[in-house]
């Protein structure tokens, strides 16, 4: 019988459903379960892609590895079943989203089973399902208990194509990641999770789990957070508008009592800004607000603001972008409130208050003390708007190697000068070597009676006896160096201000014996000039030079900061944050990037909102969780109108006023679909339950998921909210552990044959249906995992495909005599001592492989074992049985075959998985060389186990080695075990 995949995987496939091979284990521990989680798909009507194929496969052959390793294995499938793509669906055909979602499910479902995937079928689950969405409900209502979800309004990314809310993880560059729409912000009451209260612990727990270094930083740096200070601007304006009276008073600048400001006493307000950067307070040369800021329009309905319809057109051009765009977009506007002015708390100076779309109401307060000598996009808009840049925070370099400061040295003080000296002719640049390979820039510390520029002239004369000079710029106005100067044996804190010299003459040159004979000229190309460079200060001068740097972001010494001065920024922010609070003016502060979880949508095809409201008072009451599951209804028109399609129904409010009163309606939004696929591992355990969402015991016995893979495009959404929704249910007490994915690992995405990403446009996609029906199950399953690293991109290669079939048919046809269809006589009873060592290797290896999820490279070692018994020509019934085995998880089908051809009743599933045994990984004998004054002279086969003295005497009982060394004694005998035996005569 040749190999027929389609006839033995069917029969396998029908064994294993009748038999519940698969069924989850009743007898499992903490000590002996494995649960492991594939992502929950969407069931799409286009049906399964290698995509999702090779998370399955993935999974699966872990599965069967555990399983044959003799842990107690819970796998199993479900169904991200709520959302957009069915409502649209059925918008488009008038096809009821249950139907077409029940149609794309039985497809997922033949498709998976087709694989031979080997899940437990009796805990299938769909979050579309009332028995399913009733539990997502229960959690609604056990966070809205628990003072977690509530209601607000506020602005919200609305869709205007699919006619709802979006989170902010649902919109990409602006535009809705469903459909590609320009996102727009619209005010809108919306439920809210408070999220946000779990920042902190969210954080702490990416230690405690063994997920991908990068996810755990993107949650990081989604939840975003940051410590610094609360600072209060006292506001103020410098004139009313005509027939207005003002109360002036006056306040004095600090250190400078003769100076007052005046400024209207009933202007009032405050405009609390949260800063990192408290430190920086001295460099604020304005202040910019949110166009939303509540302020803003507080002063407008006032009369405060002059330029009201500069303003409001301005505010209304912001309306129209998400905060994304607003983030994002390069070109800086804005619009100065003419006649609204702040005061600095810490030296009482009067500056300019500005509104700008880059500032966003939702982080912080809503309103910035705006640095630009020290933020980007605070530069960015102060040079666009011609505004003060102030510099109060410069670098500091601390030296390393020979420069490294010492702390015994006396440390020096002083103003210095560097040059970056260019041939503007050449575009060379000028570099200093001086002894002990130390290599920098011309500088120089400036004398009492001297300016900076005056200083830095006269040293690079002095350095290099360039006498025809041209300053061109100030690259650097301060910059701290720290380091020992082992010429003086001292240390040094110096002040740098760093120019950039033109040399106009290259051959006008005077000559200083004392300096010019210290070091020697070096001309580099701009692209040698760093790797020239031997001190740290001067290679922060080259980057900062070559890379346009026009600002500093970064930590360093304060300067023009008063009281701050010459304090490193961390001392800084303790003394001013410690200031601010003695004086009322602030206080400290940690603050979140994360926004609470918008659950609410405008859409039929969810989870309902189990709560309802008076229509008049607006006050809210929870349903009774005996009625839950509150249903979906089948008379919806699902055509979006803005208002959630539940809002027409004639028989969602049946009885709602009979059983609360006059008045009452149910919520007609529905739950985002990130609500249902962020508790679904949970129900997994106990899918049958009416009384619970799982049993205490299955939660127990199971949780958390040992293993879960899945894409990494859901990091700051499903798996966010995945961790969240597990705290709640710790501190509620239902579970004893608050991480809910022990470990976790990302697919790589599979590209089309062209190298581009699958997708109908290009017509690259490839659907494993077709793979299995022209090549076999086990063929697609072995092909996506030998592909290459799992967590690796890689192109669809159909050679690739063919040659992994071939490999099983060579397997099939070694094994099977095709006219008998039983064992051929390659099967022998005895193993050789090298089809041995070959064999507890590939054990070995496809263990160790399998186990670190390394599938390609154990695919690869099984296919190394194939080529050699065709060499050897035989196999021993022993060795075929053990690396059926090792087949078993991979090619689960022809496993199933071969093992029953093999006299076994079992399946292959239930079998143990084999061992090596380390002694059988040596050969009993090796080869090992004589030299003889270093030249080979013989060659030795001998036992492994060969001892020193035995090689020794064994190499000199050699007749070659005799006849070499013509009886001479040997002066030396070097023994290198398992390689030689070196004999120097």
């Amino acid at each position: 019988m040749i190999y027929k995949p389609k006839d033995i995987e069917q029969k396998w496939q029908e064994y294993w459903e009748r038999e519940k091979t698969f069924a989850t284990p009743s007898d499992a521990t903490k000590d002996n379960k494995y649960y492991i989680l594939p992502q929950l798909p969407y069931p799409s009507g286009s049906g399964l892609h290698v995509g999702h194929a090779e998370v399955y496969t993935a999974c699966d052959i872990l599965a069967r590895f555990k399983r044959m390793q003799g842990e107690k294995v819970l796998q199993v499938i479900g169904w991200d079943s709520f959302g957009l793509p069915a409502e649209n669906y059925a918008i488009k055909t008038n096809v009821h989203p249950r139907e077409s979602t029940e149609q794309a499910v039985n497809n997922f479902r033949s498709q998976i089973k087709a694989l031979g995937i080997s899940v437990d079928w009796n805990r299938e689950t769909g979050s579309h399902t009332p028995e399913y969405y009733k539990w997502t409900q229960w959690l609604f209502q056990l966070m809205y208990r628990q003072g977690l979800a509530y209601r607000k309004k506020q602005a919200v990314n609305w869709c205007e194509s699919c006619k709802t809310v979006l989170a902010n993880e649902q919109v990409d560059n602006g535009h809705c990641e469903r459909c590609d729409t320009v996102v727009i912000q619209k005010e809108m009451e919306q439920w809210y999770l408070r999220i946000t209260d779990y920042a902190d612990r969210l954080l702490e727990g990416l230690d405690r789990i063994d997920w991908p270094e990068e996810t755990k930083k993107r949650q990081r740096d989604w939840i975003g957070r940051s410590e610094g200070a609360i600072i209060r601007f006292k506001v103020c304006h410098a004139e009313r508008p005509a027939g207005v009276e003002v109360s002036p008073v006056n306040i004095e600048k600090q250190g400078d009592p003769s100076t007052t400001l005046r400024f209207a006493q009933d202007d009032g307000g405050v405009i609390e800004v949260f800063t990192t950067r408290p430190d920086t307070i001295f460099g604020v040369t304005y202040m910019v607000l949110a166009p939303e800021h509540a302020l803003v329009s507080e002063w407008l309905a006032a009369g405060k603001i002059e330029n009201v319809d500069e303003v409001t057109a301005y505010i209304d051009s912001t309306s129209k972008k998400t905060d994304l765009d607003r983030q994002i977009d390069q070109e800086k506007t804005g619009v100065e409130l003419n006649g609204i002015t702040a005061i600095n708390p810490v030296n009482n100076e009067e500056i300019p208050v500005w509104i700008a779309d880059y500032v966003l109401a939702s982080y912080g307060t809503g309103a910035i003390m705006a640095v630009p000598a020290h933020d980007e996009r605070d530069f960015a808009f102060a040079k666009k708007f011609g505004l003060e840049i102030r510099e109060v925070v410069a670098p500091h370099i601390v030296l390393t190697g020979d420069c490294t400061p010492k702390e015994d040295k006396t440390t020096l003080k002083k103003d210095v000068v560097s040059a970056i000296v260019r041939n503007p002719k050449t575009d060379e640049f000028l570099v200093l070597e001086w002894a002990a390979d130390r290599k920098g820039f011309v500088g120089g510390g400036v004398e009492s009676n001297e300016s900076f520029e005056e200083a830095i002239l006269r040293e690079v004369i002095e350095e290099t006896g360039y006498t025809e000079l041209k300053i061109i710029d100030v690259i650097i106005s301060n910059l701290y160096g720290h380091g020992y100067k082992p010429r003086k044996d001292v240390n040094c804190f110096d002040l740098d201000k760093v120019f950039l010299i033109d040399i106009l003459d290259v051959n006008k040159r005077v000559t200083s014996e004392s300096d010019t004979d210290a070091h020697t000229i070096l001309w580099c190309k701009k692209n040698e000039v760093k790797g020239n460079l031997t001190l740290d200060h001067h290679v922060f001068m080259w980057d900062w030079f070559s890379n346009k740097k026009e600002y500093f972001g970064g930590t360093g010494i304060v300067i023009n900061s008063d009281f701050l001065n010459e304090k490193t920024t961390d001392k800084a922010k303790e003394t001013i944050i410690a200031w601010l609070e003695e004086h009322g003016k602030g206080s400290r502060k940690i603050n979140y990037k994360l926004r609470d979880w918008s659950v609410s949508r405008q859409r039929f095809w969810g989870a309902p909102i189990p709560m309802v409201r008076h229509t008049e008072t607006g006050e809210l009451k929870l349903v009774p969780e005996t009625d839950l599951p509150v249903r979906l209804p089948d008379d919806v028109d699902f055509k979006p109108t803005g208002q959630s399609p539940l809002t027409y129904s004639q028989t969602f409010q049946n009885g709602v006023e009979d059983q609360y009163g006059k008045g009452w309606q149910r919520e007609v939004d529905t739950l985002d679909t990130f609500m249902c696929s962020s508790w679904y591992f949970f129900r997994y355990l106990d899918p049958h339950n009416d009384t619970a969402f799982a049993s205490p015991e299955a939660l127990k016995a199971w949780m958390p998921v040992d293993f879960y893979l899945g894409g990494a495009e859901h990091v700051n959404g499903h798996l966010l909210y995945s961790r969240f929704l597990t705290k709640v249910l710790y501190d509620a007490g239902y579970i004893d552990f608050d991480e809910p994915f022990t470990v976790h690992r990302h697919q790589g995405l599979i590209l089309g044959e062209d190298n581009r990403k699958m997708s109908k446009r290009w017509g690259n996609v490839i659907n494993p249906t077709d793979v299995i029906a022209e090549y076999g199950a086990d063929t697609c399953r072995m092909y996506e995992m030998f592909m290459g690293p799992l967590e690796e991109t890689k192109p669809w290669d159909t050679n690739g495909v063919k040659g992994v079939r071939r490999f099983l048919d060579r397997v099939w046809r070694f094994v099977i005599d095709e006219d008998t269809s039983e064992l051929s006589g390659r099967v022998v009873d005895a193993a050789t001592s090298e089809e041995d060592m070959m064999l507890h290797k590939t054990i070995k290896k496809v263990s160790s492989d399998t186990a670190l999820l390394g599938f390609n490279t154990a695919i690869a070692s099984m296919m190394e074992f194939v080529n050699f018994i065709y060499k050897q020509d035989t196999i021993s019934r022993a060795s075929l049985h053990n690396f059926v085995l090792l087949l078993a998880p991979y090619a689960p089908h022809m496993a199933e075959e071969l093992w029953s051809i093999l006299g076994n009743g079992e399946s292959i599933a239930v079998a143990p998985w084999p061992t090596y045994d380390e002694r059988k990984l040596v050969a009993d004998t090796m080869t090992i060389v004589v030299q003889i004054n270093g030249k080979v002279r013989e060659q030795l086969e001998v036992s492994s186990t060969i001892t020193k003295e035995e090689a020794e005497a064994a190499a000199l009982a050699s007749e070659k080695v005799q006849g070499w060394l013509d009886g001479k004694e040997p002066k030396k005998i070097i023994y290198v075990p398992g390689k030689l035996v070196s004999i120097v005569v």
